[in-house]
């Protein structure tokens, strides 16, 4: 595919400047199943942080694989062109979903001053993203750089939205949205910053009978500062605004050097600069025709009651964009980040503090720019077949704090109900989308409060769900043992197998016989500081599910389960536990890995495994195991993974002094029970510290965390 057709004399150095972009090892798609939006946006600001004279420039850009990414440049190493690639660092990935338009700002403003002083904003970027036809915000902390996990704020939209602080309304957020449907229009928002719980308000509707697609706002200097919009329907641009009355103007069709329209598409960015006395409108446009074009509004002189635009001249006449992101910079200049449509490259621009000119890499023989920005990024369209996809294709009742997919290729989510801490369950068919109830036991009609529970698959694919939670108003689940029917659709609670102690947070493993151990588990719901607080006897049900072993002397969990471990070694919460080829089962518990026979001796080897790191990895140290897949090549040679941790490992009451907490750690081991002396050894990390993470198997033998 030849990317660079325009300028084929200019090839070879395209080429290069692509090669040494991160965007030329990223997915390319250009197939009729790309899911590329037509807004894709883009978040610019420079705030607050860095280590130099200059502050940082911030970017927040959708991912084609879901949620956003997160960039910045670090503007202490200089570079006379303020573009080069090496000073952009990430990204970092934050959100969730299938995300199209994206706006930011940096929350820095305080003015205690004030008639009413403002929430401190702490120098705390600022996202409002749209999503699945929703509204939402997300914030990322000052100090600990960690995001959130997002705010709903209304539903019914499309596209890009717009996104400012003003300055004198207390320093509020405002918000304008193209709506989805509805008569069309846009529909503006504003988060109230002068009282704790800054809760948002809105929607106001305004410009209806325009099918918008994409806003930029900014709050100017008129009046006592107006909002001003610049919105796209089609392939036109209007200018809105709102003054002092807090009412909308109409729309008003933007035109340049006299009658000109624009022939816009993607998503357009605007800002105030500081050029004329009163300061002109900056406007950098994608072209329906292909490149970047810069305009200009001269706010110090009317021309038919109106303030003129005009064409300033070509930032990148080369190349298709889909977003545009501008900024003035403290350096006074234009800053600009922008999407290349042909490959999804993120390309950096700087103008010169008058405006009038963009950096350029080279010029050909007529003086005309071949290679203008610079690449340091990429977020390319994906191919939904190769790569998946985001999408909601129902709204659940069930909070699916379990869940497990049953042999009919339907899926069982349990755990409890979104309005009370009552048990729920719901069987949801992904082949239509689909939901249904199943069927309780008549003598025990209440829903099995199975969340904290272990469970697993039988090999009849019957489900055994033992352990479990409270039930307000009820007996406690946490001794109940369950089977749910997948041909019937129906729960049961058999008395044979029900559970002599509690068990809160086990875990389950089906043996090589077909029949399941049963292993930990707190006795009553709540930490354990303690090994008397842990159910310290292994049980087993059979293969078929009607008898369940008792809890007897001779099945018992060596306790200490590491003698050599000082203060946390009994056994822990929802160990990791695997059937092994040879037989064996293999446990892991805080830091170490022991092996046990249940199904020949009923013994412990007194062999052991430590791993590298020194903290828990299980229940409270939040990480995660796989058993690597098993093949015939290598004679099923096992091997085991561990993934992340971190959070309170010292098993202690929450309000014990020793309850020592950990940062979430990105560390990755293997123990590879095939070498010649095994032993857990630390694997290539993890791009970001986890925990509470899942680790799954793909059918290509890769992990997915």
């Amino acid at each position: 595919m030849d990317l660079l057709k325009p300028f084929k004399r200019n090839k070879i150095l395209a080429l290069l400047l692509l090669l040494l972009s991160p965007a030329s090892q990223a997915l390319v798609c250009n197939g009729a199943g790309c899911q590329c939006s037509a807004t894709f946006g883009i978040g610019f600001v420079q705030g607050t942080d860095g280590t130099g004279s200059i502050p940082n420039f911030e970017l927040a850009v959708p991912h084609m694989g879901g949620g956003f990414s997160a960039y910045y440049r670090n503007n202490h190493i200089q570079d006379p062109e303020r573009v080069l690639r090496e000073t952009w660092l990430g990204p970092q990935s934050a959100g969730w979903g299938d995300i199209n338009g994206i706006a930011m700002l940096e929350n820095a403003v305080t003015n205690p001053s004030g008639p009413i002083p403002p929430v401190p904003g702490n120098g705390n970027l600022e996202v409002i993203t749209i999503q699945d036809g929703s509204l939402y915000h997300y914030w990322r902390d000052r100090n600990t750089k960690a995001w959130s996990s997002g705010t709903w704020i209304g539903w019914g939209f499309t596209g890009q939205p717009g996104f400012t602080q003003s300055k004198d309304w207390h320093e509020n957020f405002e918000v304008v949205v193209p709506r989805q449907g509805q008569g069309g229009g846009l529909a503006h928002y504003w988060r109230d910053n002068s009282i704790p719980s800054m809760p948002w308000h809105g929607p106001t509707v305004f410009a209806q009978g325009f099918n918008f697609e994409a806003v930029s706002l900014v709050e100017s200097n008129f009046d006592n500062g107006n909002l001003e919009v610049v919105a796209r329907a089609g392939q036109t641009l209007y200018h809105i605004w709102r003054g002092n009355d807090l009412t909308w103007s109409a729309p008003r069709e933007i035109r340049v050097d006299g009658s000109n329209p624009i022939q816009a598409t993607g998503v357009h960015s605007f800002v105030q600069g500081t050029s004329g006395n009163k300061g002109d409108f900056e406007l950098v446009v994608p072209l329906l025709t292909g490149g970047l074009m810069h305009y200009s509004r001269n706010n110090d002189t009317t021309v038919g009651g109106f303030y003129p635009w005009s064409t300033v001249g070509w930032v990148d006449e080369i190349h298709q964009y889909s977003a545009a992101g501008l900024i003035v910079s403290d350096s006074n200049n234009l800053q600009l980040v922008s999407r290349r449509s042909e490959d999804g490259a993120l390309v950096a621009f700087s103008s010169n503090e008058s405006y009038d000119e963009w950096n350029v890499k080279t010029k050909n023989s007529s003086g005309q720019p071949v290679w203008a920005g610079t690449v340091f990024g990429g977020e390319p369209c994906c191919d939904p077949v190769t790569k998946g996809r985001w999408q909601n294709p129902y709204n659940s009742g069930a909070i699916g704090i379990h869940a497990a997919l049953l042999p009919n290729s339907k899926v069982l989510f349990f755990g409890f109900a979104d309005n009370n801490d009552m048990g729920y369950s719901e069987i949801f068919n992904p082949a239509d989308g689909s939901s249904t109830q199943p069927i309780v036991d008549p003598d025990e009609p209440i829903v099995p409060h199975a969340f904290c529970s272990g469970h697993t698959l039988m090999s009849n694919g019957t489900l055994w769900v033992a352990g479990g939670h409270d039930a307000p108003g009820h007996e406690p689940h946490i001794d109940d043992s369950h089977l749910f029917y997948y041909d019937e659709s129906r729960w049961d609670k058999p008395d044979a197998i029900q559970l002599q102690t509690g068990r809160w947070y086990p875990t389950l493993a089906r043996l090589e016989n077909g029949d399941v151990l049963v292993i930990s588990g707190a006795k009553e719901v709540g930490r354990t500081p303690v090994a008397d607080e842990v159910n310290l006897f292994w049980q087993i049900l059979n293969s078929t599910g009607t008898s369940l072993s008792g809890e007897d002397a001779s099945r018992t969990v060596p306790n200490p389960f590491d003698p050599d471990e000082t203060g946390k070694n009994f056994l822990q919460l929802y160990p990791f536990v695997f059937q092994l080829p040879d037989g064996r089962v293999f446990v892991h518990s805080y830091r170490t890995s022991r092996f046990f026979s249940p199904l020949t001796s009923n013994t412990w080897s007194p062999t052991k495994y430590v791993t590298q790191y020194e903290h828990s990895r299980t229940y409270p140290g939040y990480g995660s195991a796989v058993l690597m897949p098993l093949s015939p090549d290598d004679g099923y040679r096992a091997r085991v993974m561990l993934f992340g941790g971190g959070g309170n490992v010292s098993n202690a009451a929450e309000s014990d002094s020793k309850d020592t907490t950990v940062a979430a750690t990105n560390t990755v081991e293997l123990l590879d029970l095939g070498a010649d002396s095994p032993k857990w050894t630390t694997k290539k990390p993890m791009n970001h510290p986890r925990v509470l993470n899942n680790a799954v198997l793909l059918p290509d033998g890769k992990v997915f965390v």
